[in-house]
């Protein structure tokens, strides 16, 4: 009887273990991971996972746009890094991109890519200067970027639209620092 009463503990307590020794292998991915790229479904999300206080989204929007960002990518290790891809209501590709990435880092591979500029212009945005290139994305379609340094982080913003559309959501996105 002492023998088979052994023999129930030691049993529960190996099943324990087991038990203990897979939710740990489990729980380990996601600590291991935490903060590498990933997609994000809102703003929200990402500043609460990462603990990104201050990702700058831009007030002003052209018509013809969707809200939320299709996609919205973001990373704190091994630096911090956002990125959101904004799709027009008429088309399925991507029409919009804002990155912002911490300084020296270059910005992120983004499926929207200019692949001829045509003209670059230093252009002063409320305090701070900033880089307009115009020139050509997919299929010849015109597009524009531009991008400026707004310590501690690089934030480009590039899309099919005119240069003033583009101007005007930088500004929408810029603090003024005299304020």
């Amino acid at each position: 009887m002492q023998k088979r009463f052994l023999g129930l503990i030691i049993f529960i307590v190996a099943v324990a273990a087991l038990i203990g020794s897979l939710k740990v292998l489990n729980w380990t991915p996601g600590v291991l991971q935490e903060g590498l790229p990933n997609i994000y479904t809102n703003i929200e999300e990402v500043k609460s996972r990462l603990h990104i206080k201050d990702i700058r989204v831009p007030s002003y929007y052209p018509q013809g746009l969707h809200w939320p960002p299709a996609r919205i990518t973001a990373q704190s290790r091994p630096y911090i890094m956002t990125l959101m891809e904004f799709r027009r209501q008429e088309f399925s590709s991507i029409s919009l991109a804002i990155s912002q990435t911490a300084l020296p880092h270059p910005p992120p591979n983004v499926e929207l890519k200019m692949i001829r500029t045509n003209e670059r212009v230093n252009l002063p945005i409320k305090g701070r200067m900033a880089v307009l290139e115009v020139g050509q994305c997919r299929n010849t379609e015109q597009c524009c970027r531009i991008s400026w340094d707004e310590p501690p982080y690089h934030i480009e913003v590039i899309m099919i639209a005119s240069p003033a559309e583009v101007v005007r959501i930088a500004e929408s996105m810029t603090y003024d620092p005299t304020r």
